[in-house]
Parts: C-alpha cells; structure tokens; sequence
C-alpha cells in the first residue's frame, strides 16, 4: 500500500500516470476515548448518489 499525497505534487502530476485511488468519507465516526477510534467504510462505484446502498 503507497499513500499518495496530492498536496505535495503540482497541477499536471496527478494526471502523468493511472492511479488507483480510496478515498474515505467518514459518516459515522466513535471517539469514545482518546485512544479508541472506530471508522466505519463503505465501498462505492461510485460517489454521485450517497443515499444508494454500497457495493457488497
């Protein structure tokens, strides 16, 4: 796993080469304590009707 940072490139880096990308829409997070974090992740096609069910 490579983390890509797009802050750190210019305007035309990003689209030199085919990336494969995961972003993560937090909707529900849990910080109960400081220590335990629970993210909950749902895979998509895509992001253009966030109400439809993910993919299974």
């Amino acid at each position: 796993f490579i983390a890509f940072d797009f802050r750190a490139t210019t305007k035309s880096e990003p689209f030199s080469q085919l990336l494969h990308c995961l972003y993560v829409y937090p909707l529900i997070m849990s910080l109960s304590r400081k220590r335990n974090l629970f993210i909950r992740v749902e895979l998509r096609k895509d992001d253009i009707d966030i109400r439809r069910e993910p993919l299974e």
